[in-house]
């Protein structure tokens, strides 16, 4: 059953190297030329763009 260990693990070497190969692969495309994720809710819905999701106003700059 050794060659089944071996046959095991050169596709999981080959799969590791692929992985690889696509991320240097994605980080050298332009950015706008990389695929698009759309965020999802909890339940599957796509949700609306948003600029700074995570952005949120001070009481100084709400008051100016």
């Amino acid at each position: 059953m050794a060659w089944v260990e071996g046959i095991a693990a050169v596709i999981t070497s080959l799969s590791i190297l692929c992985f690889i190969l696509y991320v240097i692969a994605l980080l050298q495309q332009p950015t706008g030329h990389r695929p698009l994720i759309t965020p999802l809710d909890r339940l599957g819905r796509p949700l609306p763009p948003d600029e700074n999701p995570d952005y949120r106003e001070t009481e100084e700059e709400r008051d100016g």
